[in-house]
């Protein structure tokens, strides 16, 4: 019995708690954060599946949301961030930037990062091309938002989040894989794998 007692107990302390403390910081920046826009010098969308050579409707959403924040500030740069995966022709990079493109947004306000294949290489590699003491913002999805600004934050690079809404059918499957992915993030970086 007292064994069970510790395990039940072990299962609450290093499982239940972490994961009810994640969700919460998750929640909570989406409520704060998600309805304040400022003025950016750059944007950078982070990139998702791709259906042929098409954005897929997720990485779509993503890329609506900048386009209608540069409505409302129109000389911001865009980053678009993402590589091939292993069974993509084209990178995500250059998808983001067509489309972009097709949807008024001009050729050299546009800067692609097209070598990452995960959110920390996204920001690593975004942030070099990026000028010192820049205003930076990283357009995702809400659930998405923190963990990106968990990374920028141990990468030494302040950022802001512009949040794309996402349907509630994902929303909350979503939520229970970021803490998965927050875990592991926050494990590499106290071991310095990649963070050094």
């Amino acid at each position: 019995m007292k064994i069970k007692n510790n395990i039940v107990g072990f299962f609450i302390l290093f499982f239940i708690l972490p994961f009810i403390l994640i969700e919460t910081f998750i929640i909570h920046d989406i409520y704060k954060y998600s309805k304040r826009h400022k003025e950016e010098d750059y944007i950078i969308i982070l990139g998702a599946k791709l259906n042929n050579f098409e954005p897929s409707q997720v990485l779509k959403h993503r890329l609506d949301t900048a386009i209608n924040y540069t409505h409302k500030y129109p000389n911001v740069k865009i980053i678009v961030s993402g590589g091939k995966n292993y069974n993509e022709k084209i990178s995500e990079a250059e998808v983001m930037r067509n489309y972009l493109i097709k949807n008024n947004i001009k050729k050299e306000q546009i800067i692609l990062e097209n070598k990452s294949t995960s959110t920390y290489e996204n920001l690593k590699f975004s942030f070099k091309l990026i000028k010192k003491n820049s205003r930076v913002a990283v357009v995702s999805n809400d659930y998405h938002i923190f963990r990106s600004k968990l990374i920028a934050n141990f990468l030494e690079v302040p950022i802001d989040g512009i949040y794309t809404k996402t349907y509630s059918n994902k929303f909350y499957s979503s939520l229970i894989k970021e803490y998965f992915k927050i875990i592991h993030e926050i494990t590499r970086y106290l071991l310095k794998k990649e963070y050094n």
